[in-house]
């Protein structure tokens, strides 16, 4: 479901959002930058189904395509992924261009 310009929330996420259902947000940093692949990935998938077996939905965010989207899909994550030894030294955490970081 798209609910405006920049923010895709998936079907699961809105059905439990109307019926007042439980909803824990997960940070795809684990997935993006946190872990190393494949780890961040089979962790991204063992958080998801700790939320579900304590009853809420899991709704992982994370940018994809230049978007905002509540609840990626585990078809979605391996597109977070990325190899931050091979990343510019500008986009390492911390670096924000002048002195001090």
């Amino acid at each position: 479901m798209r609910t405006s310009l920049l923010i895709d929330v998936a079907p699961q996420i809105t059905e439990a959002l109307q019926r007042g259902g439980p909803i824990v947000a997960l940070e795809s940093a684990v997935i993006s930058h946190g872990l190393p692949h494949p780890t961040s990935l089979e962790t991204a998938a063992a958080l998801e189904a700790e939320v579900r077996n304590a009853g809420a939905i899991p709704a992982t965010v994370a940018v994809i395509a230049g978007r905002i989207k509540v609840g990626a899909t585990a078809r979605e994550r391996p597109g977070v992924c990325r190899d931050l030894s091979r990343a510019p030294a500008s986009d390492e955490p911390g670096d924000r261009g002048g002195a001090g970081g």
